[in-house]
């Protein structure tokens, strides 16, 4: 989240506004705090992140009228309840199961958070999609992590190497999950780009320090952040608009970015 602050900021500061970080309590009973911040004219609208499944937000900034647009979408709706600029997960995962694939992988393993994030649902399918394009293996293969951290990708990653499967790649659905695999291969004896191939996402900052390079999959954060504030300045409508504006305002209001896999030794030394 620091980088898209970050990039955030810059956005906002360019166009002669600026940005008020908050916190709120997360479902129904955050929403006293956007509703007095914006009463009080403290802010004019909001840019929603962290979104989740179902996430109450967003239906109840649209009823009250209040500008809003979220970086990312909610998940497990039938329509999007307001704007949104969003990174196609997906395809960022089947890029990397390519890449790997490219590089002589053959059993790919992919390492998730739980059911419940719509995101890990969505990256999952571009994990998948691409395994059974290439005609590569999925069957127990894929590993749900409890928590985004190290120890966590350490252990799935164990949980995959001892399954008796040959693992020989493994995309990791975050940069801290792929760090916590880089450990347990170091741990085993193994050279993360020779005897497996790894790969993250985010392309965080630790993902260039680390060593072997951790390939990753870049956001564009700078464009994210353009796009969520022209579409918040622009006056688009968060109200429900007649049928026939429907399609043309999503057009406008919904935008899918295509991420980009930055490849370090951690799945093609040089």
């Amino acid at each position: 989240m620091d980088q898209f602050l970050h990039s955030l900021c810059g956005a906002a500061e360019a166009t002669g506004r600026h940005i008020l970080l908050f916190t709120a309590p997360t479902g129904v009973d955050g929403m006293p705090v956007y509703d007095d911040l914006h009463a009080r004219r403290l802010v004019d609208g909001f840019v929603l992140s962290q979104t989740e499944t179902h996430d109450p937000r967003h239906g109840w900034l649209r009823e009250q009228k209040i500008p809003f647009v979220s970086f990312g979408r909610v998940w497990k709706e039938t329509t999007q309840p307001g704007p949104f600029v969003d990174v196609d997960g997906a395809v960022g995962c089947a890029s990397a199961v390519r890449h790997l694939h490219e590089t002589g992988r053959r059993r790919i393993g992919f390492l998730s958070w739980p059911k419940t994030s719509g995101l890990a649902e969505d990256r999952l399918s571009g994990w998948q999609g691409a395994c059974e394009e290439l005609g590569l293996p999925t069957e127990g293969l894929a590993i749900r992590c409890a928590e985004d951290t190290i120890d966590e990708g350490a252990r799935a990653t164990a949980e995959l190497l001892d399954s008796g499967q040959s693992v020989d790649g493994i995309v990791a659905i975050s940069d801290i999950l792929a760090l916590g695999v880089l450990r347990e291969l170091g741990t085993r004896g193994l050279t993360a780009g020779v005897d497996v191939g790894v790969t993250g996402f985010d392309d965080s900052p630790l993902a260039s320090v680390v060593s072997p390079g951790l390939s990753s999959i870049r956001q564009p954060m700078d464009q994210i952040a353009a796009e969520l504030i022209d579409i918040l300045t622009s006056g688009q409508p968060t109200s429900e608009v007649p049928d026939e504006s429907t399609q043309q305002l999503r057009s406008s209001t919904e935008r899918l970015l295509q991420p980009e896999l930055v490849i370090r030794g951690s799945s093609a030394p040089g």
